[in-house]
């Protein structure tokens, strides 16, 4: 198209007047610009630029302008154009030629994008755990890492990415080769990967903190081939530091007297019974075994004078004394109310 003067629109060919939604006869005749571009965006469609503005007004020649314009059809349909504009000498003065190109379907592509990316981002950064993406390379490089990250490491998600620290390193020593070991296994059957595994303390950390802070991961990923050839892993990390010390209380708790803490009877009758075993010679062992029950006496008098509290506190009284008698492979149970055994082996 061919604008004059700043406002009207004096020649468009035939693929311009199917753009516009009018008869290429109809443009014959000067058209008003703003019957095209939306009222407000006309300035910017002429003159973007000073540069652009400066030489329509002053007659110069030369200076261009790209950019996005809404436009609309003679019916009122809305498009986005992209326009290509020149200043050129015209009838003894200046005008603008431009090519347009109808860019609507790739905005609304850009804009559903951008709406999805946005999406995205607000799921992940609210995902209870970290979502990632990296190499297979020999420090297994960060190319995404979710704000997850922070709280499940104690460490930024830009410092892995930046390559600063490597998760590797956070991984628990006793546990490194079993997790490499079961991503290549899964990796090599082509099936995705589940592992559970210890995460060490921050750095900063001290030696005594150490235990009391190693936090327990879970894992699912699966490597994924790249367009160029080779590898990365994209997976999923959760905390589940919670439900690991659950799962080992609620175990704790089947094996072990709830107030004294020590083993219950059916601790007691399973280790009684390896050892029966290892004393008959099974295994081509003959370890002797000896059992020892022990009953608090007049311990109905406790409760009745000083109450069932003061009964307690004398039981977990006891059962300390006894394991403070015993030997660490020794086994001390409370089979029931003021019933004490000693399993003692090897002897």
């Amino acid at each position: 198209i061919l604008v004059h003067d700043e406002s009207h629109v004096r020649y468009a060919n035939a693929a311009a007047a199917a753009l516009l939604g009018v008869a290429e006869a109809e443009l014959a005749t000067p058209q008003p610009l703003a019957r095209f571009v939306v009222g407000e965006r006309v300035g910017e469609f002429l003159a973007s630029t000073a540069e652009v503005r400066d030489a329509l007004r002053g007659g110069r020649v030369g200076a261009r302008w790209t950019g996005e314009v809404p436009f609309r059809r003679a019916d009122g349909t809305p498009l986005v154009v992209e326009a290509s504009s020149v200043v050129i000498a015209h009838d003894g003065g200046v005008a603008v030629q431009a090519v347009l190109r109808d860019v609507t379907a790739q905005v609304v592509v850009a804009e559903v994008l951008r709406e999805r990316e946005r999406q995205l981002a607000t799921l992940l950064a609210h995902l209870p755990g970290m979502v990632y993406r990296c190499r297979d390379d020999e420090r297994g490089t960060f190319e995404f890492a979710s704000e997850g990250c922070e709280a499940l490491t104690g460490i930024p998600a830009a410092a892995f990415v930046q390559g600063e620290v490597t998760f590797d390193d956070l991984v628990h020593p006793d546990d490194r080769a079993r997790v490499v070991a079961e991503i290549l296994a899964a990796t090599a059957r082509g099936q995705p990967y589940r592992i559970e595994y210890r995460l060490r303390p921050a750095a900063d950390a001290s030696p005594a903190d150490d235990e009391s802070r190693t936090r327990w991961a879970w894992e699912q990923g699966r490597a994924i081939a790249m367009p160029g050839g080779g590898l990365s892993y994209e997976g999923l990390i959760l905390d589940v530091t919670e439900r690991k010390q659950l799962e080992a209380a609620l175990a704790r708790q089947a094996a072990h007297d709830p107030l004294t803490g020590l083993a219950n009877r059916l601790v007691f009758r399973d280790r009684v019974a390896h050892a029966l075993e290892r004393a008959r010679g099974r295994g081509g062992a003959h370890e002797a075994c000896a059992v020892l029950f022990i009953d608090l006496d007049r311990f109905k008098d406790v409760n009745d004078s000083f109450g069932h509290v003061a009964g307690d506190r004398l039981l977990v009284a006891v059962a300390r004394q006894l394991q403070g008698a015993t030997r660490g492979c020794d086994t001390v149970p409370r089979l029931a109310g003021h019933e004490s055994a000693i399993l003692r082996e090897g002897i």
